[in-house]
């Protein structure tokens, strides 16, 4: 008995110091994702490599505990050589359940990015960067049901016009909001609208 029980805390302790399969196999595929005819490596991304650990590669962070991904830092990953545009497939972050922090700035992610919904299943997720990017008006109801979303960065994207602070309020939890870069008009920035949130 005192034998399974050492190799169970053996197994265990190795379990937390590396990044989970299934895990590491989806962060590989974003990486090819990356990837464009201009260029052979996402920048940043040269060191994820099947050989080692993904919880020690530029831009993850592990739980110590679980091995589990909790962040994921992105910004910029994109070669600048990749003129073409990438549609964000937020089907490709479900692996990480207990991811909570998402940073995704100037990646060339485009227009109305339906499938953000999907991030809804992460019920983990905090703090999402989504600015520097080609976004529209049309992702902002897609917002809404992300209700474990306390921040969210969508400046310096393609928004414009009115907006409905509703459309990103909901039923969210989103208490920091950062908006600065767009061309807005309307009303729909009056105080009473703003008041649902601690930080612009």
């Amino acid at each position: 008995m005192m034998l399974l029980k050492s190799l169970l805390l053996l197994l265990q302790g190795r379990g937390s110091n590396a990044c989970l399969e299934e895990e590491r196999v989806a962060l590989l595929q974003l990486k090819a994702s990356f990837n464009c005819k201009y260029s052979s490596e996402s920048y940043g991304m040269n060191i994820w490599r099947k050989d080692v650990d993904c919880c020690t590669w530029d831009g993850v962070s592990c739980n110590a505990t679980t091995g589990r991904v909790y962040q994921l830092s992105l910004d910029g990953s994109r070669d600048g050589e990749c003129a073409d545009n990438w549609y964000f497939n937020a089907s490709m972050f479900l692996p990480f359940q207990e991811l909570q922090s998402l940073h995704f700035r100037d990646n060339f992610v485009v227009c109305c990015v339906k499938s953000i919904e999907e991030l809804q299943k992460l019920r983990n997720l905090e703090n999402l960067d989504l600015s520097g990017n080609d976004l529209n008006n049309n992702v902002l109801p897609l917002l809404r049901g992300l209700h474990s979303l306390k921040t969210l960065d969508i400046s310096s994207t393609q928004l414009k016009g009115s907006i409905n602070i509703k459309d990103i309020k909901g039923q969210s939890n989103i208490s920091v909001l950062r908006l600065n870069g767009g061309v807005y008009s309307g009303s729909s920035f009056q105080v009473e609208s703003l008041k649902a949130f601690s930080s612009l």
